[in-house]
């Protein structure tokens, strides 16, 4: 064979290990993937845990976790309150492209729902939406004076994360 040759053919054997390596999915992908089989057939405990961890991925790299935003807003309609608070968290960590809606369903959560805990979800979730989530702060300060002071931190910290000011 001739040199030129060997030359060519060692040099498609490294481009192609190289795209190998670029194709395999990195450990996030990984980690996506398995926390979104646990989010739609997991146990209670187990769409909790996999919707904490959506959402700090979401905050590493929200491209990781675009693909399983519809299961994440499907399970704010969750029976399970613990599963519909974390949700309502993890969803406002993922910037998501329909804020609007997102803002309003959350906001709908904050006054609609009995559980406190998915209130206070929502109310966290609305606060990493940011400032694109103002329209939700009179039902942050409604939700804030209904609460006793113990569970109003969650409201006021919202409120503060998209006006940048405290209530007066």
């Amino acid at each position: 064979m001739s040199s030129r040759r060997i030359a060519s053919l060692s040099l498609g054997l490294v481009l192609f290990g190289a795209m190998t390596i670029l194709a395999a999915p990195t450990k996030e992908e990984e980690e996506v993937a398995r926390y979104a089989k646990n989010l739609k057939n997991g146990a209670t405990k187990d769409k909790v845990t996999a919707l904490k961890e959506l959402g700090r991925l979401g905050q590493i790299s929200t491209s990781l976790t675009k693909g399983v935003v519809p299961d994440i807003i499907k399970a704010l309609d969750d029976k399970d309150a613990k599963v519909r608070a974390e949700a309502a968290h993890a969803i406002g960590k993922l910037d998501p492209e329909n804020k609007k809606e997102i803002v309003d369903k959350l906001t709908k959560m904050l006054t609609d729902d009995k559980e406190e805990a998915v209130k206070q979800g929502a109310a966290m979730g609305l606060g990493a939406i940011g400032k694109d989530a103002s329209s939700a702060v009179p039902a942050l300060r409604d939700a804030q004076a209904k609460a006793g002071k113990k569970d109003g931190q969650a409201y006021q910290t919202a409120i503060l994360s998209i006006t940048g000011k405290k209530k007066n």
